[in-house]
């Protein structure tokens, strides 16, 4: 056994092919971590902000939109009456 130095070059196509595959491992792995992260965004913007409205919410609105569209009496003792808010837009135009 000599003491000393390696006297053998570094393979050039080696170390060139393993740099060539890591990078395309690389760019692999930033493409399918782009399109999963991009897949489970669209399933949340699907699954909380265009998920079905609450039976409740339904409910709320078309009684806030029947009060808007009809005539009614809020208190009677007082004159204090509803109108439809199309009625009452003309109604102010008018006095303008």
């Amino acid at each position: 056994m000599s003491i000393g130095y390696d006297k053998t070059d570094v393979s050039i196509k080696t170390i060139f092919s393993v740099g060539i595959i890591s990078v395309s491992i690389l760019v692999v792995i930033i493409i399918a971590s782009a399109q999963y992260f991009s897949t489970v965004r669209e399933e949340m913007i699907d699954e909380y902000i265009l998920q079905p409205v609450s039976q409740k919410l339904t409910m709320l609105r078309d009684r806030e939109n029947h009060q808007l569209a009809t005539f009614g009496i809020i208190d009677k003792e007082k004159g204090i009456y509803r109108i439809p808010i199309e009625e009452a837009i003309k109604k102010v135009v008018a006095e303008k």
